[in-house]
């Protein structure tokens, strides 16, 4: 950071309390900020930009000291997906699938469907993966 531009300690304190849980409040009082005030105090530190350009490189060091990057969390999900669905836990499962899809912005389940009796499940489906697709 370019001279006088430099956080305060409180300030310091609180970047390093927030990336603890990202709760602006607790990481107020934790900082040494007043308990009464700590809610509206920590909304304010927030919007310092010195502090957002703080926490980003937290968060971005604490990422990569643990090894999380988006290819990591996206392999995650995947196995995650695979274990459900081997387990039959069907709600996780497609928890676990509509995470994957939406990492790497797939949007299958963009368009609404109106289903009545005599559509056919299957080419309603056939239809969702060809716009998946693509096609």
């Amino acid at each position: 950071m370019p001279k006088g531009a430099e956080l305060n300690p409180k300030q310091k304190a609180f970047c390093v309390e927030y990336v603890k849980d990202s709760n602006a409040t607790q990481a107020a009082i934790r900082a040494g900020y007043s308990p009464k005030t700590a809610s509206a105090k920590g909304c304010q530190l927030l919007r310092i930009v010195k502090i957002q350009e703080s926490l980003t490189m937290f968060t971005e060091k604490k990422a990569k000291d643990v090894g999380v990057n988006a290819a990591w969390v996206l392999a995650e999900a995947i196995d995650l997906y695979k274990e459900c669905r081997l387990e039959g836990d069907r709600t996780a499962a497609n928890k676990s699938l509509d995470n994957v899809g939406r990492h790497i912005d797939i949007k299958a389940w963009d368009k609404t469907v109106a289903i009545d009796a005599s559509d056919s499940l299957i080419a309603i489906l056939e239809e969702a993966r060809k716009r998946a697709q693509g096609d």
